[in-house]
């Protein structure tokens, strides 16, 4: 409860409040807990009368009275013995009367339902903060040629096949290999400029080999 109230920005007093009047329904989850179903009707002396119409046990949701809620929610917990339903019904924990009979509701276990929060938050424009999605960053331009792919033949070119023996030589081997690829062919003056630092670098194994 202590989330919902958060959400709607309001104390357990206001909650009770809404609950004690009939405008918020609380559930609890039971699991296999034998109630009895029945329907209710007057008698000729104008009394209720309680009809059974069978035993189950209920494993789910089922919604508070309001005053048991409310009690629960001032008290911390209570004890249960009937559960909200339709006009002309009823439901029991089995068997009715029974000093056992009961379920022991604290204020931890009460829910509720995803339908009844929709619609307390539309009766009383509770409207949720919406998380706006942040505008998609505007991408870089998109590279001409696909340099990774010419960096690993690069690589392939100099581990198996050895250092060519120049650099123009080695433009040339780049060239022909995005040709054949089918991709956009590099000037010479762009990998010239790529390659210069790896030249640098290799350059005095292509003169020992040369020599």
């Amino acid at each position: 409860m202590e989330e919902i109230c958060r959400r709607w920005g309001m104390t357990l007093v206001d909650l009770e409040a809404f609950v004690f009047a009939g405008d918020l329904t609380l559930s609890v989850q039971v699991v296999d807990l034998e109630i009895e179903q029945g329907l209710i009707e007057p008698s000729p002396d104008g009394s209720l009368c309680h009809l059974p119409q069978g035993t189950k046990y209920v494993t789910g949701l089922l919604d508070l009275r309001g005053a048991d809620a409310s009690r629960v929610l001032r008290r911390g917990e209570d004890a249960v013995r009937q559960f909200a339903v339709k006009q002309g019904e009823y439901v029991h924990v089995a068997p009715p009367g029974a000093e056992w009979s009961y379920l022991n509701v604290e204020r931890k276990d009460l829910v509720v339902r995803h339908a009844e929060r929709e619609r307390f938050e539309a009766a009383h424009q509770l409207a949720q903060p919406t998380i706006r999605e942040l505008p998609a960053r505007p991408r870089g331009a998109q590279p001409i040629h696909d340099w990774d792919a010419f960096w690993i033949e690069t690589c392939r070119l100099l581990f198996f096949d050895g250092v060519p023996p120049s650099q123009a030589a080695l433009i040339r081997h780049v060239q022909a290999w995005f040709a054949a690829q089918g991709k956009k062919v590099p000037d010479e003056s762009t990998l010239k400029r790529k390659l210069k630092p790896l030249w640098d670098m290799v350059a005095p194994e292509a003169r020992r080999a040369a020599s």
